[in-house]
């Protein structure tokens, strides 16, 4: 019993940054069709996208995404997770997956956008 919270204590605190719940549309430049995913939650460090196609975990992707009241963002990064959602949650976003995204690449303008978005929802 000490072990599990233990490792679940040293999960959350391995998070390099608070995620904040957002459902946004998120644009992949290098999907192999157009089309949408959206985010269930993000953070300076990385976003979950809520997805119908997900990639391969390791696997590279640019997103594009605009938060309520900024300029839009564009970031690169890497596929660290890809999980099914239950049904219910399946139901909610009308998406099958859940695929977490690190950023790797992400200019400083586009930092501080990430910085201020999450600043103003305090």
């Amino acid at each position: 019993m000490i072990g599990l919270l233990t490792n679940t204590v040293s999960r959350s605190e391995s998070r390099k940054s608070p995620r904040l719940p957002i459902c946004v549309l998120v644009e992949e430049d290098d999907a192999p069709r157009d089309y949408l995913d959206k985010t269930r939650d993000i953070s300076c460090h990385g976003m979950l996208i809520e997805t119908d196609e997900p990639r391969r975990v390791g696997e590279t992707l640019t997103v594009r995404f605009a938060l309520p009241g900024f300029p839009p963002v564009t970031a690169q990064g890497v596929v660290k997770r890809v999980t099914q959602l239950d049904a219910v949650a399946a139901a909610h976003s009308g998406m099958d997956y859940a695929m977490a995204l690190e950023f790797t690449v992400i200019s400083p303008e586009a930092h501080i956008i990430l910085d201020g978005f999450i600043a103003s929802t305090k």
